[in-house]
């Protein structure tokens, strides 16, 4: 995958006898490639019905950037 970082900033200051509040969400100029990788796991409740957890890693040249984990409903026809 190929990604771009964003960083939330929140800054104030005083101007005179005024608090001014700024919220930023600048781009970084860092791009990043990395690669995810995930596992399900499905305990089955009927024929056609399962349940499961799916976990995933997301790593770049970083390192590691997130770990997910997701509940899954699986139905088959």
């Amino acid at each position: 995958f190929y990604f771009l970082i964003y960083s939330n900033d929140f800054n104030y200051r005083l101007n005179g006898s005024n608090f001014i509040y700024e919220l930023k969400n600048d781009k970084q100029r860092a791009d990043n490639i990395g690669v995810s990788l995930a596992l399900d796991y499905y305990i089955p409740i009927k024929d056609y019905l399962e349940i499961g957890l799916r976990g995933k890693v997301y790593y770049s040249f970083a390192g590691i950037e997130t770990v997910s984990f997701s509940p899954i409903l699986k139905l088959t026809f």
